[in-house]
């Protein structure tokens, strides 16, 4: 059985390892922005809501980039590996902090 979660009537069901994205998709500066963004958000979000709060979103980003990295273009994937190491670096930041706090 999958967990799942119901949002609004809808069911969302998600996996502890993002499955291969089913269509292409291009990486470019915008999705890495966004992705940047998300981050800086879940930082903001572990204030007030705590290091559970902010670990789920960042472990499904973490791993949404890492289904992206295969068809990510030279030029970008440096970038797209830095995003990978800070959302890995804040994952186990907010691990720590649940475990220890």
């Amino acid at each position: 059985m999958e967990p799942a979660l119901a949002l609004g009537g809808w069911r969302v069901r998600y996996h502890a390892q993002t499955p291969r994205l089913r269509r292409p998709v291009r990486v470019d500066d915008t999705v890495i922005g966004h992705i940047e963004a998300v981050l800086w958000r879940c930082m903001r979000q572990d204030d007030p809501l705590g290091p559970q709060a902010a670990l789920d979103t960042t472990l499904a980003q973490r791993n949404l980039v890492r289904g992206l990295l295969p068809s990510t273009p030279d030029p970008l994937r440096d970038r797209l590996l830095s995003r990978y190491a800070n959302l890995s670096r804040f994952a186990g930041f907010s691990s720590a902090e649940r475990v220890f706090a």
